[in-house]
Protein backbone atom coordinates (compact mmCIF):
# COMPACT_ATOMS: atom_id res chain seq x y z
CA UNK A 1 0.00 0.00 0.00
CA UNK A 2 2.81 2.37 0.89
CA UNK A 3 4.63 1.73 -2.40
CA UNK A 4 1.39 2.27 -4.30
CA UNK A 5 0.86 5.66 -2.63
CA UNK A 6 4.43 6.69 -3.42
CA UNK A 7 3.99 5.64 -7.06
CA UNK A 8 0.71 7.55 -7.40
CA UNK A 9 2.25 10.64 -5.78
CA UNK A 10 5.23 10.43 -8.14
CA UNK A 11 2.97 10.22 -11.19
CA UNK A 12 0.96 13.25 -10.00
CA UNK A 13 4.17 15.23 -9.38
CA UNK A 14 5.45 14.37 -12.86
CA UNK A 15 2.16 15.44 -14.43
CA UNK A 16 2.32 18.79 -12.64
CA UNK A 17 5.90 19.30 -13.80
CA UNK A 18 4.93 18.30 -17.33
CA UNK A 19 2.21 20.96 -17.38
CA UNK A 20 4.77 23.56 -16.22
CA UNK A 21 7.20 22.61 -18.99
CA UNK A 22 4.66 23.29 -21.71
CA UNK A 23 3.50 26.61 -20.29
CA UNK A 24 4.78 29.74 -21.99
CA UNK A 25 7.29 30.45 -19.22
CA UNK A 26 9.66 27.80 -20.60
CA UNK A 27 11.65 28.37 -23.75
CA UNK A 28 10.55 26.85 -27.04
CA UNK A 29 13.98 25.23 -27.45
CA UNK A 30 13.62 23.41 -24.13
CA UNK A 31 10.20 22.10 -25.11
CA UNK A 32 11.48 20.83 -28.45
CA UNK A 33 14.45 19.07 -26.90
CA UNK A 34 12.32 17.56 -24.15
CA UNK A 35 9.90 16.35 -26.82
CA UNK A 36 12.76 14.55 -28.61
CA UNK A 37 13.82 12.78 -25.40
CA UNK A 38 10.20 11.81 -24.75
CA UNK A 39 9.81 10.45 -28.28
CA UNK A 40 12.91 8.31 -27.82
CA UNK A 41 11.54 7.01 -24.52
CA UNK A 42 8.15 6.09 -25.98
CA UNK A 43 9.72 4.56 -29.09
CA UNK A 44 11.62 2.11 -26.89
CA UNK A 45 8.54 1.56 -24.69
CA UNK A 46 6.34 0.70 -27.70
CA UNK A 47 8.92 -1.71 -29.10
CA UNK A 48 9.24 -3.36 -25.69
CA UNK A 49 5.48 -3.68 -25.18
CA UNK A 50 5.05 -5.26 -28.62
CA UNK A 51 7.80 -7.81 -27.90
CA UNK A 52 7.21 -8.42 -24.19
CA UNK A 53 6.80 -12.03 -23.05
CA UNK A 54 6.29 -11.33 -19.35
CA UNK A 55 5.55 -8.58 -16.87
CA UNK A 56 9.26 -8.50 -15.98
CA UNK A 57 10.02 -7.26 -19.49
CA UNK A 58 7.79 -4.25 -18.81
CA UNK A 59 9.24 -3.62 -15.35
CA UNK A 60 12.66 -3.20 -16.98
CA UNK A 61 11.35 -0.05 -18.64
CA UNK A 62 11.62 1.79 -15.32
CA UNK A 63 15.35 2.14 -16.02
CA UNK A 64 14.41 4.50 -18.87
CA UNK A 65 12.39 6.90 -16.69
CA UNK A 66 15.28 9.42 -16.32
CA UNK A 67 14.53 10.41 -19.94
CA UNK A 68 11.20 11.73 -18.64
CA UNK A 69 11.61 13.03 -15.10
CA UNK A 70 15.12 14.53 -15.05
CA UNK A 71 14.36 17.24 -17.66
CA UNK A 72 11.19 18.10 -15.75
CA UNK A 73 13.05 18.65 -12.48
CA UNK A 74 15.76 20.69 -14.22
CA UNK A 75 13.10 22.82 -15.94
CA UNK A 76 11.61 23.78 -12.59
CA UNK A 77 15.04 24.78 -11.24
CA UNK A 78 15.82 26.85 -14.33
CA UNK A 79 12.74 28.95 -13.72
CA UNK A 80 13.89 29.92 -10.23
CA UNK A 81 15.83 33.12 -9.54
CA UNK A 82 18.36 31.07 -7.57
CA UNK A 83 19.26 29.04 -10.66
CA UNK A 84 22.69 30.69 -10.96
CA UNK A 85 23.58 29.71 -7.39
CA UNK A 86 22.27 26.20 -7.98
CA UNK A 87 24.51 25.83 -11.02
CA UNK A 88 27.58 27.06 -9.15
CA UNK A 89 26.91 24.76 -6.20
CA UNK A 90 26.16 21.83 -8.49
CA UNK A 91 29.33 22.24 -10.53
CA UNK A 92 31.41 22.64 -7.38
CA UNK A 93 29.88 19.49 -5.91
CA UNK A 94 30.42 17.60 -9.15
CA UNK A 95 34.11 18.50 -9.42
CA UNK A 96 34.78 17.84 -5.74
CA UNK A 97 32.96 14.48 -5.83
CA UNK A 98 35.00 13.49 -8.88
CA UNK A 99 38.26 14.33 -7.09
CA UNK A 100 37.23 12.51 -3.91
CA UNK A 101 36.00 9.41 -5.75
CA UNK A 102 39.31 9.10 -7.59
CA UNK A 103 41.44 9.71 -4.49
CA UNK A 104 39.48 7.12 -2.49
CA UNK A 105 39.60 4.59 -5.33
CA UNK A 106 43.31 5.19 -5.90
CA UNK A 107 44.38 4.80 -2.28
CA UNK A 108 42.13 1.76 -1.88
CA UNK A 109 43.84 0.33 -4.95
CA UNK A 110 47.30 1.16 -3.57
CA UNK A 111 46.42 -0.58 -0.31
CA UNK A 112 45.33 -3.71 -2.18
CA UNK A 113 48.37 -3.53 -4.45
CA UNK A 114 50.61 -3.93 -1.38
CA UNK A 115 48.48 -6.24 0.76
CA UNK A 116 46.19 -8.33 -1.49
CA UNK A 117 49.07 -10.54 -2.64
CA UNK A 118 52.50 -11.55 -1.38
CA UNK A 119 54.23 -9.00 -3.57
CA UNK A 120 53.23 -5.62 -5.00
CA UNK A 121 50.81 -5.89 -7.94
CA UNK A 122 50.01 -2.69 -9.85
CA UNK A 123 46.90 -4.22 -11.42
CA UNK A 124 44.86 -3.07 -8.41
CA UNK A 125 45.33 0.62 -9.30
CA UNK A 126 44.24 0.19 -12.91
CA UNK A 127 41.22 -0.51 -15.11
CA UNK A 128 38.36 -2.47 -13.47
CA UNK A 129 40.21 -3.03 -10.18
CA UNK A 130 40.58 0.71 -9.70
CA UNK A 131 36.80 1.10 -9.63
CA UNK A 132 36.01 -1.91 -7.42
CA UNK A 133 35.39 0.36 -4.45
CA UNK A 134 32.29 1.87 -6.05
CA UNK A 135 31.44 -1.03 -8.35
CA UNK A 136 31.17 1.12 -11.49
CA UNK A 137 32.37 0.22 -14.99
CA UNK A 138 35.52 2.14 -16.12
CA UNK A 139 33.70 3.73 -19.09
CA UNK A 140 31.17 5.49 -16.83
CA UNK A 141 33.77 6.71 -14.35
CA UNK A 142 36.15 7.93 -17.04
CA UNK A 143 33.28 9.70 -18.85
CA UNK A 144 32.55 11.62 -15.64
CA UNK A 145 36.25 12.49 -15.31
CA UNK A 146 36.35 13.71 -18.91
CA UNK A 147 33.30 15.88 -18.38
CA UNK A 148 35.00 17.35 -15.29
CA UNK A 149 37.93 18.37 -17.49
CA UNK A 150 35.57 19.98 -19.99
CA UNK A 151 33.83 21.97 -17.26
CA UNK A 152 37.11 23.17 -15.72
CA UNK A 153 38.85 24.13 -18.96
CA UNK A 154 35.84 25.60 -20.72
CA UNK A 155 35.02 28.03 -17.96
CA UNK A 156 38.69 28.85 -17.45
CA UNK A 157 39.27 29.78 -21.07
CA UNK A 158 35.96 31.61 -21.45
CA UNK A 159 37.12 33.74 -18.53
CA UNK A 160 40.44 34.24 -20.36
CA UNK A 161 42.41 33.14 -17.34
CA UNK A 162 44.29 30.03 -16.31
CA UNK A 163 44.40 29.26 -12.61
CA UNK A 164 47.07 26.82 -11.48
CA UNK A 165 44.81 24.63 -9.40
CA UNK A 166 42.46 24.25 -12.35
CA UNK A 167 45.33 22.91 -14.43
CA UNK A 168 46.31 20.65 -11.55
CA UNK A 169 42.76 19.34 -11.29
CA UNK A 170 42.63 18.77 -15.04
CA UNK A 171 45.87 16.79 -14.93
CA UNK A 172 44.53 14.78 -11.98
CA UNK A 173 41.46 13.82 -14.01
CA UNK A 174 43.61 12.99 -17.05
CA UNK A 175 45.69 10.72 -14.83
CA UNK A 176 42.48 9.15 -13.52
CA UNK A 177 41.33 8.46 -17.09
CA UNK A 178 44.69 6.86 -17.91
CA UNK A 179 44.43 4.60 -14.87
CA UNK A 180 40.79 3.74 -15.61
CA UNK A 181 42.08 2.79 -19.04
CA UNK A 182 38.91 3.35 -21.04
CA UNK A 183 40.56 3.69 -24.42
CA UNK A 184 37.77 5.51 -26.22
CA UNK A 185 37.59 8.09 -23.41
CA UNK A 186 41.37 8.43 -23.48
CA UNK A 187 41.30 9.22 -27.21
CA UNK A 188 38.57 11.84 -26.72
CA UNK A 189 40.45 13.38 -23.79
CA UNK A 190 43.77 13.67 -25.63
CA UNK A 191 42.09 15.21 -28.68
CA UNK A 192 40.18 17.73 -26.59
CA UNK A 193 43.00 18.68 -24.21
CA UNK A 194 45.60 18.82 -27.01
CA UNK A 195 43.40 21.06 -29.15
CA UNK A 196 42.53 23.29 -26.22
CA UNK A 197 46.20 23.60 -25.24
CA UNK A 198 47.45 24.69 -28.67
CA UNK A 199 44.54 27.06 -29.35
CA UNK A 200 45.09 28.85 -26.04
CA UNK A 201 48.86 28.66 -25.75
CA UNK A 202 49.23 32.45 -25.96
CA UNK A 203 46.93 32.92 -22.92
CA UNK A 204 49.03 30.75 -20.60
CA UNK A 205 52.07 31.95 -18.69
CA UNK A 206 55.33 29.98 -18.75
CA UNK A 207 54.84 28.51 -15.28
CA UNK A 208 51.42 27.15 -16.21
CA UNK A 209 52.76 25.65 -19.44
CA UNK A 210 55.69 24.04 -17.59
CA UNK A 211 53.34 22.66 -14.91
CA UNK A 212 50.95 21.20 -17.48
CA UNK A 213 53.68 19.64 -19.66
CA UNK A 214 55.55 18.24 -16.65
CA UNK A 215 52.43 16.66 -15.22
CA UNK A 216 51.45 15.23 -18.60
CA UNK A 217 54.94 13.75 -19.05
CA UNK A 218 54.68 12.16 -15.61
CA UNK A 219 51.28 10.71 -16.50
CA UNK A 220 52.66 9.13 -19.69
CA UNK A 221 55.72 7.71 -17.90
CA UNK A 222 53.59 6.11 -15.18
CA UNK A 223 51.10 4.79 -17.72
CA UNK A 224 53.77 3.07 -19.78
CA UNK A 225 55.49 1.75 -16.64
CA UNK A 226 52.42 -0.17 -15.43
CA UNK A 227 52.03 -3.37 -17.52
CA UNK A 228 48.20 -3.36 -17.59
CA UNK A 229 48.01 0.22 -18.82
CA UNK A 230 50.78 -0.24 -21.36
CA UNK A 231 49.04 -3.31 -22.75
CA UNK A 232 45.67 -1.57 -23.11
CA UNK A 233 47.14 1.59 -24.62
CA UNK A 234 49.45 -0.17 -27.07
CA UNK A 235 47.11 -3.00 -28.05
CA UNK A 236 43.84 -1.47 -29.22
CA UNK A 237 43.05 -4.50 -31.36
CA UNK A 238 43.51 -7.15 -28.71
CA UNK A 239 42.58 -10.78 -29.24
CA UNK A 240 38.95 -11.72 -28.59
CA UNK A 241 39.96 -13.89 -25.64
CA UNK A 242 41.17 -10.75 -23.80
CA UNK A 243 37.53 -9.65 -23.25
CA UNK A 244 38.44 -6.30 -24.75
CA UNK A 245 39.73 -4.40 -27.72
CA UNK A 246 38.54 -3.75 -31.25
CA UNK A 247 38.69 -7.41 -32.27
CA UNK A 248 36.12 -8.34 -29.66
CA UNK A 249 33.85 -5.45 -30.56
CA UNK A 250 33.93 -6.23 -34.27
CA UNK A 251 32.69 -9.72 -33.56
CA UNK A 252 30.02 -8.34 -31.18
CA UNK A 253 28.88 -5.94 -33.90
CA UNK A 254 28.78 -8.73 -36.48
CA UNK A 255 26.51 -10.81 -34.25
CA UNK A 256 24.38 -7.76 -33.44
CA UNK A 257 23.97 -6.87 -37.10
CA UNK A 258 22.78 -10.37 -37.85
CA UNK A 259 20.01 -9.83 -35.29
CA UNK A 260 19.23 -6.31 -36.53
CA UNK A 261 18.68 -7.55 -40.07
CA UNK A 262 15.97 -9.91 -38.81
CA UNK A 263 13.90 -7.07 -37.27
CA UNK A 264 15.09 -3.66 -38.55
CA UNK A 265 11.92 -1.60 -38.07
CA UNK A 266 10.88 -2.13 -34.43
CA UNK A 267 13.75 -4.08 -32.92
CA UNK A 268 13.21 -6.42 -29.98
CA UNK A 269 12.53 -4.16 -27.01
CA UNK A 270 14.59 -2.90 -24.08
CA UNK A 271 16.54 -5.72 -22.35
CA UNK A 272 14.61 -8.25 -24.48
CA UNK A 273 17.18 -7.58 -27.19
CA UNK A 274 19.90 -8.90 -24.87
CA UNK A 275 18.05 -12.22 -24.55
CA UNK A 276 17.84 -12.42 -28.33
CA UNK A 277 21.50 -11.50 -28.62
CA UNK A 278 22.42 -14.30 -26.23
CA UNK A 279 20.67 -16.69 -28.57
CA UNK A 280 22.70 -15.37 -31.51
CA UNK A 281 25.94 -15.79 -29.55
CA UNK A 282 24.99 -19.37 -28.76
CA UNK A 283 24.06 -20.14 -32.36
CA UNK A 284 27.37 -18.73 -33.64
CA UNK A 285 29.38 -20.40 -30.86
CA UNK A 286 30.63 -17.04 -29.57
CA UNK A 287 31.42 -18.42 -26.12
CA UNK A 288 33.11 -15.36 -24.59
CA UNK A 289 30.16 -13.10 -25.30
CA UNK A 290 27.61 -15.74 -24.30
CA UNK A 291 29.24 -16.62 -20.97
CA UNK A 292 29.78 -12.97 -19.99
CA UNK A 293 26.39 -11.82 -21.35
CA UNK A 294 28.01 -8.98 -23.29
CA UNK A 295 25.85 -6.35 -24.93
CA UNK A 296 26.71 -5.14 -28.41
CA UNK A 297 29.03 -2.36 -27.11
CA UNK A 298 27.71 0.20 -29.57
CA UNK A 299 24.77 2.44 -28.68
CA UNK A 300 23.79 2.94 -32.31
CA UNK A 301 23.46 -0.81 -32.79
CA UNK A 302 21.87 -1.03 -29.34
CA UNK A 303 19.16 1.44 -30.32
CA UNK A 304 18.49 -0.58 -33.46
CA UNK A 305 18.17 -3.72 -31.34
CA UNK A 306 15.96 -2.05 -28.74
CA UNK A 307 13.65 0.04 -30.92
CA UNK A 308 14.61 -0.45 -34.56
CA UNK A 309 15.33 2.21 -37.16
CA UNK A 310 12.82 4.60 -35.57
CA UNK A 311 14.74 4.60 -32.29
CA UNK A 312 18.05 5.18 -34.05
CA UNK A 313 16.65 8.13 -36.03
CA UNK A 314 15.38 9.79 -32.83
CA UNK A 315 18.71 9.16 -31.07
CA UNK A 316 20.59 10.84 -33.93
CA UNK A 317 18.11 13.71 -33.86
CA UNK A 318 18.87 14.20 -30.15
CA UNK A 319 22.59 14.32 -30.95
CA UNK A 320 22.13 16.98 -33.64
CA UNK A 321 19.46 19.03 -31.86
CA UNK A 322 21.73 21.28 -29.71
CA UNK A 323 23.63 22.45 -32.79
CA UNK A 324 20.35 23.34 -34.51
CA UNK A 325 18.21 24.72 -31.68
CA UNK A 326 20.74 26.19 -29.22
CA UNK A 327 23.03 29.14 -29.88
CA UNK A 328 26.32 29.91 -28.16
CA UNK A 329 26.63 27.04 -25.68
CA UNK A 330 30.04 25.52 -26.34
CA UNK A 331 30.14 23.30 -23.22
CA UNK A 332 26.87 21.67 -24.32
CA UNK A 333 28.21 21.18 -27.85
CA UNK A 334 31.36 19.54 -26.49
CA UNK A 335 29.42 17.33 -24.10
CA UNK A 336 27.04 16.06 -26.78
CA UNK A 337 29.76 15.60 -29.42
CA UNK A 338 32.02 13.69 -27.02
CA UNK A 339 29.13 11.54 -25.77
CA UNK A 340 28.08 10.53 -29.26
CA UNK A 341 31.70 9.61 -29.98
CA UNK A 342 32.02 7.57 -26.78
CA UNK A 343 28.96 5.48 -27.59
CA UNK A 344 30.60 4.12 -30.75
CA UNK A 345 32.22 1.46 -28.58
CA UNK A 346 29.82 1.36 -25.62
CA UNK A 347 26.09 0.76 -25.12
CA UNK A 348 25.79 3.69 -22.74
CA UNK A 349 22.01 3.89 -22.55
CA UNK A 350 21.29 0.32 -21.44
CA UNK A 351 22.04 1.16 -17.80
CA UNK A 352 20.31 3.74 -15.66
CA UNK A 353 23.65 5.28 -14.65
CA UNK A 354 24.45 5.99 -18.30
CA UNK A 355 20.99 7.39 -19.01
CA UNK A 356 21.10 9.60 -15.92
CA UNK A 357 24.58 10.90 -16.81
CA UNK A 358 23.56 11.88 -20.33
CA UNK A 359 20.13 13.36 -19.62
CA UNK A 360 21.12 15.22 -16.45
CA UNK A 361 24.15 17.02 -17.87
CA UNK A 362 22.48 17.62 -21.23
CA UNK A 363 19.71 19.66 -19.61
CA UNK A 364 21.92 21.25 -16.95
CA UNK A 365 24.25 22.59 -19.63
CA UNK A 366 21.24 23.63 -21.65
CA UNK A 367 20.09 25.74 -18.70
CA UNK A 368 23.43 27.42 -17.99
CA UNK A 369 22.78 30.15 -20.58
CA UNK A 370 19.36 30.92 -19.12
CA UNK A 371 18.78 34.50 -17.97
CA UNK A 372 18.15 33.33 -14.37
CA UNK A 373 21.67 31.87 -14.31
CA UNK A 374 23.78 34.46 -16.12
CA UNK A 375 23.16 37.49 -18.26
CA UNK A 376 24.64 38.01 -21.71
CA UNK A 377 27.00 40.63 -20.25
CA UNK A 378 28.26 38.34 -17.49
CA UNK A 379 28.79 35.41 -19.85
CA UNK A 380 29.98 32.69 -17.48
CA UNK A 381 31.90 35.08 -15.23
CA UNK A 382 29.77 34.18 -12.21
CA UNK A 383 30.71 30.56 -12.69
CA UNK A 384 34.36 30.84 -11.69
CA UNK A 385 34.79 28.05 -9.17
CA UNK A 386 37.18 25.74 -7.30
Amino acid sequence: MGNALVSISSVIALLVLLIDVFRNKFKVQFKKLYLLFSVYFFTVVIATVLNANSFTDLINLTSLLPFIYIPLYVSVLINKKEWGKIVKSGLNAFIISGVLSFILSFFYGVFRAFHAEKSFNSIYITYRHLNDLFGVEPIYVSALYFFSIVIILEYSFLLKTIVKNKITLSVLFIFAIFLSSSRITLVVTLIYVGTKFFLNLNRMNKKSIFLLLSCMALVFIISFTIPTLKSRIMNFDQNISSYSGLALRKKLWKNSWELIEASPLMGYGFRISQIELQGTYKKNNFRRAFINKLNCHNQYFQSLLDSGIFGLIVLLAIGLSPFYFIKDNRPLYLFVASFFFLIITESFLVRQIGITYFVLFFFLLLGINDKNCITEQQKYQELEFI
